[in-house]
């Protein structure tokens, strides 16, 4: 229905007439009654261009405009809106209709400040708009007659002069048009169980994301992540926000087309639904819908780095009982991670990783509560639940990390036309708690000796992997891997019944098990780890040892040395 006619009927709805009165030089418009101005027409500030235009930032990822929710906030105030418009249609007061203005459309009406045109915003309440209409978009009968969400049309804008030319009222639909989507920057819901629509944005071409300072930290192959900082008022919790402050997060963007991008987030919205703090939950995923889509996938960002980067910052700490004690329950709580990441779904499907690394374990500090949790499912994948009924044919392992991948992997192996089975991830994750034992008795540098005494020969790259496949195909464990455990057990601290001789020998005899079929899963590894943890924690700190361990630098074996320095030149593997 025309603005003109509801204005005209605006009398009987309202008991009291605004009068349009032009204000003296250098004073904002007010509007008489019949009762003295209220406060709020005395101290508002007349809006205008460079007001909105200050709380706008430019996204570095969509290079589009974006506006501060907390700015505008501070500026779309009932004060504001009565100095920047002088009414036509009637009102109970001066201030209540202003204050209609702030509390159902804000951000339409910063973007007609922007445009110049804050006066159609009266029309538009008058046909019963609000900011849940937006985006507007021109019907395809009148371009002047715009279509809100939902379906509802405007005619708001038919209200504008034209100039003689007649595309006045054009230009400036065009621009609200434009303008609209730098206040339609999604907001992110963090719920666990948040719907997949709501974790999967379908972003407009001219919509931003709420992102900032975004820094490049890396690529891995057709991937590039950054660091950036998401803002608080576009991060909620079921509704609320998760921090006053901005959020550091990461944001991976995709280079794969659409089918790579719905499997990888399809993965990632299942894993969310188990809410384990040992699995990466992203924030969000958008797809940019251009001509040529862009994707991106927003992670919070460990700010510690990944396992890696502790085993090198914390090289020279001692090894603390309380250290030995928390690297045990982070070792249980990634075998949790792993039990729910291969848990059925609902629809009959699993999950495995299929990439476990140090580097895809991310650290994470929380009010100085460290946590380990895995990460970077760029190639988890999804299978059916009958393994028998899948296509036998070679899995593609192009974007792995061969010195963590098991046996079965390699193409010489009798097995790799095989459907490859979710223990894939234990033998993963067994060279991963190796290497974590190493580092707690040796440090880092034993960790990297041994990555060197390692060949090459299967992986083809360095470091080495941790198995070998013989003449007939047949896998085994590497003989510097046996020689390693071995020397392990050895160690004054992996005694017979001790937390780390226990985890030795778990690592031995169930999880760098060269045969898939006879290797343990990740539940029977979270029950065994979770003896030992629970023993140690029943026993206390002092039940590992009474003494802080230092670092052996003369009695470090020949397999955890360096190779090519000097010290293992000769080591013999006899």
């Amino acid at each position: 229905m025309p603005a003109v006619f509801l204005r005209a009927i605006g009398r009987f709805i309202f008991p009291f007439q605004l009068v349009h009165v032009e204000p003296k030089m250098g004073q904002s418009p007010s509007l008489p009654s019949d009762k003295e101005p209220s406060q709020a027409s005395c101290l508002g500030k007349r809006l205008g261009y460079r007001d909105i235009q200050s709380t706008v930032r430019e996204c570095q990822f969509t290079h589009r405009n974006w506006v501060l929710p907390e700015l505008l906030e501070n500026i779309v105030t009932a004060e504001n809106v009565n100095a920047s418009i002088n009414f036509k249609s009637p009102s109970v007061c001066n201030g209540e209709y202003a204050s209609r203005v702030v509390e159902n459309a804000p951000k339409t009406f910063a973007v007609l400040l922007w445009i110049g045109q804050p006066q159609v915003i009266e029309d538009l309440l008058l046909e019963g708009f609000t900011d849940a209409h937006l985006p507007l978009s021109r019907a395809e009968t009148d371009g002047h007659l715009l279509y809100g969400k939902g379906g509802k049309t405007f005619w708001a804008f038919s209200n504008i002069e034209d100039n003689d030319e007649g595309d006045k009222r054009d230009r400036i639909i065009d621009s609200f048009l434009d303008r609209q989507w730098a206040v339609l920057t999604p907001v992110f819901d963090d719920a666990i169980n948040a719907d997949q629509d709501t974790l999967i944005h379908k972003i407009h071409p001219k919509c931003a994301l709420p992102l900032s300072n975004k820094k490049h930290i890396t690529k891995t192959g057709m991937s590039i992540v950054s660091s950036c900082e998401l803002h608080p008022y576009h991060y909620q919790d079921r509704g609320k926000k998760v921090s006053e402050l901005p959020i550091r997060v990461a944001v991976k963007e995709l280079g794969e087309d659409d089918e790579t991008f719905e499997r990888e987030t399809q993965s990632l919205f299942r894993i969310r639904q188990f809410d384990n703090p040992h699995l990466i939950r992203h924030i969000a995923a958008c797809k940019v819908e251009t001509p040529y889509p862009k994707y991106y996938v927003i992670f919070p960002l460990a700010s510690d780095g990944d396992l890696h980067a502790y085993w090198k910052n914390q090289d020279k700490q001692p090894r603390t009982p309380g250290l030995i004690r928390w690297s045990l329950e982070q070792m249980l709580g990634l075998a949790s991670g792993l039990q729910d990441l291969h848990r059925s779904f609902p629809n009959g499907s699993n999950c495995r990783h299929g990439d476990l690394k140090p580097l895809n374990i991310l650290l994470f500090d929380e009010s100085g509560t460290k946590r380990l949790v895995i990460a970077d499912f760029g190639i988890a994948k999804i299978h059916s639940k009958m393994t028998a009924v899948r296509t036998q044919k070679e899995t593609d392992t192009r974007a792995t990390t061969k010195a963590y991948e098991a046996p079965e992997a390699h193409k010489k192996c009798k097995y790799s036309l095989l459907p490859r089975p979710r223990v894939y991830d234990v033998w993963s994750l067994g060279c991963i708690l190796l290497e974590f034992t190493i580092w707690l008795l040796y440090g880092l540098e034993a960790v990297e000796g041994f990555a060197s005494w390692r060949p090459n020969t299967w992986t083809e790259s360095r470091p080495g992997g941790f198995y070998a496949i013989k003449d007939d195909g047949s896998p085994v464990v590497s003989e510097m891997v046996i020689i390693a455990m071995a020397q392990l057990l050895k160690h004054e601290r992996c005694g017979e019944g001790t937390a780390l001789g226990r985890l030795v020998r778990l690592i031995q005899t169930e999880m760098l098990v060269a045969e898939s079929k006879r290797r343990s899963d990740a539940p029977r590894l979270v029950e065994e780890l979770g003896r030992i943890v629970g023993d140690v924690v029943q026993g206390g700190d002092e039940s590992l040892w009474s003494t802080e361990l230092e670092l052996a630098s003369p009695g470090i074996p020949e397999v955890f040395r360096l190779l090519g320095n000097g010290v293992g030149a000769g080591f013999a593997t006899q």
